[in-house]
């Protein structure tokens, strides 16, 4: 990002992610660890339904990170809801998903991220 960015996304898309979920994972975890202070949206853009596992992957990464003061300032009492590196799920146009497992995929999130 450029020196004086405080936000960046990026966009992770493609086929079969679930099983580059390694390589995904080190790579989310090394964009936050080089810049742990700025806001951070990973969108996953999957060119068909995934394991769900993905997510819970993914999001076990983040969580995983040193917090965020951000984190701390927007989660309720006892809970760590993470608001600064989030994980969200963008669906290609023109493409159907199950319902279901988009239901499940956004309570997943919205478990996990503010």
């Amino acid at each position: 990002p450029p020196p004086h960015a405080n936000r960046q996304a990026l966009l992770l898309s493609g086929d079969d992610l679930f099983t580059r979920r390694a390589t995904l994972a080190r790579h989310l975890r090394q964009r936050a660890l080089a810049e742990p202070h700025i806001l951070w949206q990973f969108v996953l853009e999957p060119a068909s339904e995934e394991p769900l596992d993905l997510l819970d992957t993914l999001s076990d990464t983040l969580a995983s990170l040193p917090g965020h003061w951000l984190d701390r300032l927007v989660s309720p009492p006892g809970q760590r809801r993470l608001c600064a590196r989030r994980l969200l799920v963008r669906l290609p146009r023109g493409r159907r998903f199950d319902p279901a497992w988009t239901a499940e995929a956004e309570a997943l999130l919205a478990a996990r991220f503010h």
